[in-house]
């Protein structure tokens, strides 16, 4: 089994410390999850990236190429579409185009497609904050895919935006076991 990974900078392990650097391999959510699941690990995540739209959803499919029925997907973008002034409660509609594209390719394997939503920003209203795990939780809803709320409370650094170190390791262990809850035939040994 491989977990795919399609997610910006804290998905990538941005170290807002050391500017372009990142955080080790080994403290980096995807790495901990795909740890904990007992899988490989595919991880498509650079600084930056917004939910794809238009020119963009082809760089989402090829990501994905071969994923297939026994693989894992895990979207997790938008912290920097909210920045960029998108409404809170529209950010599950921007999913739309890339999400009708990848089922149009990878629709068997729905079931094993995740949605999550970005992590919490220090500056997010819990409005706000509630507006985004419905829209993402609407959007799972009507393609038939899998939801994460992970807007939760993890350890963030300094500019209130990226995970820290502790972060990282805090969303890796909590998206493995969301995984694992709603992938029940998903067992250590079974990966």
């Amino acid at each position: 089994m491989t977990l795919y990974c399609y997610g910006d900078s804290n998905a990538w392990g941005w170290d807002a410390r050391l500017g372009a650097d990142r955080f080790p391999a080994t403290s980096r959510w995807p790495n901990i999850a795909a740890a904990l699941l007992g899988c490989m690990l595919r991880n498509d995540s650079m600084p930056g990236r917004t939910i794809p739209g238009g020119p963009m959803i082809p760089l989402l499919l090829r990501a994905v190429r071969e994923f297939g029925k026994d693989d894992v997907l895990l979207l997790m973008l938008g912290t920097n579409d909210y920045l960029a002034g998108h409404l809170a409660g529209s950010l599950g509609r921007l999913w739309e185009p890339a999400l009708n594209a990848l089922l149009e390719e990878k629709g068997m394997y729905r079931d094993r497609i995740f949605l999550a939503t970005p992590p919490w920003q220090r500056e997010m209203t819990e409005e706000q904050m509630q507006a985004i795990r419905e829209s993402y939780g609407n959007v799972c809803r009507q393609k038939g895919l899998c939801f994460i709320d992970a807007m939760r409370p993890c350890s963030l650094q300094f500019d209130g935006i990226h995970l820290s170190e502790q972060g990282q390791r805090e969303m890796g262990a909590y998206l493995a076991g969301e995984i694992r809850r709603q992938l029940p035939s998903l067992r250590p040994g079974n990966a």
